[in-house]
């Protein structure tokens, strides 16, 4: 039934873009159907469409930066989102974009060498950013991890790369540096189940783990399924 409707919204965007052939948000609206339908390939066209329409336009490279984080092309959603950045959207959404382009980063550290920090580093950075602008995290919606959950995991896997190194005194800073993190994700949103996992990571009495579950997949940005 689902389905079905999201057949119908797709041949709707298709008739405004007939009609309407530089409606950029209509290429947008179809991408977003296509996604929900899986159709992979037409998701690219759509957003390269609305893009070169638009170019000056943040939404698109935003959106598609999604796209590219859940279909694990970390790289790619990485240079979209510091394009938007570049393009220099509404206040309101950079928090986001910062956010996301972070978790993009911290993705990217699974596929890197365990002794570089390189990436989790950048992650780090952009959390802080997002922090540095949305302290309240207002702009994130109620089922996602806050920012400062995210930022405690960051810090939990630098700390294991830091150990692995042999640099201890950054793997104790970065330690203490998570716990504060998570105790601050807990009183942003007492419930929140990841930031009560971290902190149990972090407790100062409990010994340093050697392995880190990391948190469930949350749905970020414009309606698109990510990772953390």
């Amino acid at each position: 039934m689902r389905e079905k409707s999201y057949d119908r919204a797709v041949d709707a965007f298709t008739k405004a873009i007939e009609l309407y052939p530089d409606a950029y948000p209509a290429y947008l609206g179809r991408a977003g159907a296509r996604i929900l339908l899986g159709q992979t390939e037409q998701v690219i066209d759509d957003f390269n469409a609305a893009i070169k329409i638009a170019p000056n336009k943040s939404i698109a490279y935003q959106m598609r930066a999604a796209y590219y984080q859940t279909h694990d092309n970390y790289d790619r959603a990485i240079a979209d989102n510091t394009k938007a950045l570049e393009l220099k959207p509404a206040n309101e959404v950079i928090p986001n974009i910062y956010r996301s382009r972070a978790i993009s980063y911290y993705l990217r550290d699974n596929l890197a060498d365990f002794t570089t920090t390189e990436n989790l580093e950048k992650a780090l950075k952009d959390f802080s950013k997002t922090i540095e602008l949305d302290p309240n995290d207002a702009s994130v919606d109620s089922d996602i991890d806050t920012t400062y959950t995210r930022r405690g995991y960051v810090r939990v896997a630098l700390m294991m790369k830091c150990i692995a190194m042999g640099k201890l005194v950054s793997a104790a800073e970065e330690y203490r540096l998570s716990k504060e993190d998570f105790y601050s994700a807990l009183k942003l949103h007492p419930d929140e189940k990841d930031a009560e996992k971290g902190l149990e990571i972090a407790l100062p009495n409990k010994a340093t783990p050697i392995s880190v579950e990391r948190p469930s997949p949350r749905l970020i940005g414009p309606g698109m399924p990510q990772p953390i």
